[in-house]
């Protein structure tokens, strides 16, 4: 029963490294003097390019489920880094938008988030990573048919 020994499994070597990456990530934020989490700087980056997401559509790029993006935009709005306005034709949702804060700590942030990637693709070369981002691409499209 080799074959189904947990550390053998392509889900959870993805989901170790991609734990291993938040973790690493958390640290160094605050290792800088920031609060923010993982969680943050990805809500700041989606908006930074798409700004006006919806809780709900923020909730599906981030994969968070509605409870928890309703927590994690709580704080970011508590903190200045978000405004919530309310959808001119549909009262009940609400749109995200970056505040000039929250604006400015992604552009910091952006660095570490590039080193963090750095330090995980060490000894991978450029064809490597293209053949690795096809695949998870593809691995991710498997459960969208």
């Amino acid at each position: 029963m080799d074959t189904f020994k947990i550390e053998k499994l392509h889900g959870y070597l993805v989901g170790k490294t991609a734990f291993t990456m938040k973790h690493k990530l958390h640290n160094l934020f605050k290792s800088k003097g920031y609060s923010a989490t993982p969680e943050h700087w990805a809500i700041l980056n989606l908006l930074e390019g798409d700004e006006g997401l919806s809780q709900s559509e923020l909730a599906g790029k981030t994969t968070k489920d509605k409870t928890n993006i309703t927590r994690i935009l709580d704080v970011m709005q508590k903190n200045g880094l978000i405004q919530r306005r309310k959808n001119k034709n549909d009262r009940r949702v609400y749109r995200i938008f970056l505040t000039d804060k929250g604006r400015a700590l992604q552009s910091t942030l952006a660095p570490f988030v590039l080193e963090i990637d750095n330090q995980a693709c060490i000894g991978l070369s450029a064809e490597e990573l293209n053949e690795l981002k096809k695949l998870l691409t593809k691995m991710y499209a498997n459960f969208n048919r």
